[in-house]
């Protein structure tokens, strides 16, 4: 007779990312072929181009005078193109200019000085463009929300050429009034948020004025009518605003000379709190998104990397307090435009990655960022007191291993090993056969790999050389759409021991 099996159960964390590998989006064919991919998206955004609920990706490419939208709907993404005819598309805004809800485009031109509105048919098709506004000179970012408090969207943007913020008025009739200027600025205006910094109910605006390199915050009364209420910092190149900690929205800005990242935080009062550095060393990157990527309640930051070809996420542990930058997923050659937009409704946002010319678009699926957080959120616990080395209920074994195998992180008292052939839950347990004296283990694992998990195993007759196990050769069994239950038999052998090893990865 064989000797009794002896397991070896391992559970390894293994630095989780937000994304899995990438996957190219569609683009149009180039004529001749060679030219194929010479093309650059300059702008990125996301609005539900036709009927169904899923949001698209809408972009232009400034070189190429291409206005376009990608439908997300099927796992294989439609692209369609909008017009070819803006001379020098620079800015891109989704909005119901018509009142029939559906997303309208409104386009800038760099070269003729305008603003063309392309009326959505309902389908993802659209009429020619036809004139919102001219004399606007290179406008470079559009947004569109409700200024004044009517409730209709208006028209907000920034000039690099005239140097300064702007808004138009939409009427009830979906025309636009002429250009009020908000504020000017002393150099080129090169980003636009729009957010509520006081919770007064009205969006005020936040502009990074490439002068100074300082964000100028102009506070919103309600009626239209703006006050600058902050300047931020010198020498930055890339910010964003959200609800970092606290209510109310805060601000991270970074230096691409200087390499430094910092945050303000909202004091609640109007204003911000002196900077605080974040991180430091990122020379020649740029703040490119943000976002809860892992599903703990807190905003992430994703920046691009364009010399060292790849996208690194800065993971929010609460509040102002954030990892060292860690890579999240690479890009083909230099980073240059980050969307993150949710296009299988599975609550995980996907990242979209413009980049130089070769791949245009890529997609990087939302992993779901941290399942494992979701997991233990069911417990009442989070991820930051408990990450997955912790030992949550102190029984000598630790929270991974409690999610690989179906086990409660709480539950007093000793884990118990899983009922061969029925159960549900458990640590694996040995399996011996009398009649031929084969030894081996069956365990329950986590079916597909949303989960992050990867489980494998390896025999071994001397404890020493360790052999792969094929566990798509194994006994499986599907107990629901969640789980499934593995039997892995060792092979007949001389040899009077037998040892087999499981391992869990979680990435």
């Amino acid at each position: 007779m064989r000797c009794l099996l002896i397991l070896f159960c391992l559970s390894q964390f293994v630095n989780a990312k937000p994304f899995g590998a990438g996957t190219d989006l569609p683009d149009y064919a180039m004529d001749p072929s060679w030219m194929q991919g010479a093309g650059i998206v300059t702008t990125l955004g996301s609005a539900r181009m036709n009927a169904d609920a899923v949001p698209d990706v809408i972009g232009v490419s400034h070189a190429e005078d291409r206005v376009f939208w990608i439908d997300m709907t099927t796992s294989t993404p439609v692209w369609h193109l909008v017009t070819d005819d803006v001379r020098g598309p620079a800015a891109l805004c989704a909005i119901d200019v018509d009142y029939d809800d559906d997303m309208d485009l409104i386009v800038s031109s760099r070269w003729d000085r305008r603003l063309l509105l392309f009326l959505n048919q309902g389908d993802g098709s659209f009429v020619a463009g036809t004139d919102v506004a001219s004399g606007i000179d290179t406008a470079v970012a559009l947004f569109a929300t409700d200024i004044d408090g009517d409730g209709r969207d208006d028209l907000v943007g920034i000039s690099d050429f005239d140097r300064e913020v702007f808004w138009l008025k939409h009427y009830v009739d979906g025309s636009f009034g002429s250009k009020q200027q908000i504020a000017s600025t002393s150099g080129w205006p090169t980003q636009l948020e729009i957010i509520d910094f006081d919770d007064n109910g009205a969006p005020d605006i936040a502009v990074l004025d490439s002068g100074p390199g300082a964000v100028v915050v102009l506070g919103n009364n309600g009626t239209g009518h703006f006050v600058q209420t902050a300047r931020l910092g010198t020498g930055l190149s890339s910010f964003t605003a959200a609800v970092f900690e606290g209510t109310r929205p805060d601000v991270i800005a970074l230096s691409s000379t200087l390499g430094g990242c910092v945050g303000y935080r909202n004091d609640d009062a109007g204003g911000f709190d002196p900077a605080l550095t974040l991180a430091s060393g990122l020379n020649g990157h740029q703040i490119a998104a943000q976002g809860d990527l892992d599903h703990d309640g807190d905003r992430d930051l994703l920046l691009n990397d364009y010399a060292g070809n790849q996208i690194l996420w800065m993971n929010n542990r609460g509040g102002l307090v954030f990892d060292s930058p860690a890579a999240a997923a690479l890009s083909p050659a230099g980073p240059t435009l980050s969307l993150l937009t949710d296009t299988d409704g599975d609550s995980d946002p996907e990242l979209i990655q413009g980049s130089l010319p070769g791949s245009e678009l890529m997609q990087y699926q939302g992993f779901g960022a941290n399942p494992y957080s979701a997991w233990l959120d069911d417990y009442g616990l989070t991820s930051d007191t408990h990450p997955p080395e912790d030992d949550a209920n102190g029984n000598g074994g630790n929270n991974l291993t409690a999610y690989a195998y179906n086990l409660s992180p709480v539950a007093e008292g000793e884990w118990h090993h899983l009922v061969l052939e029925t159960g549900t839950s458990g640590l694996p347990s040995g399996v011996f056969h009398d009649a031929s004296s084969d030894l081996g283990i069956e365990f329950i694992r986590r079916r597909g790999s949303a989960s992050g998990l990867t489980y494998s195993a390896a025999s071994s007759t001397n404890l020493f050389d360790w052999i792969s196990v094929d566990l798509d050769a194994a006994a499986i069994s599907v107990i629901d759409p969640d789980w499934e239950r593995v039997r892995i038999m060792l092979p007949p052998s001389s040899d009077p021991c037998g040892f087999l090893r499981l391992r869990v990865d979680y990435n």
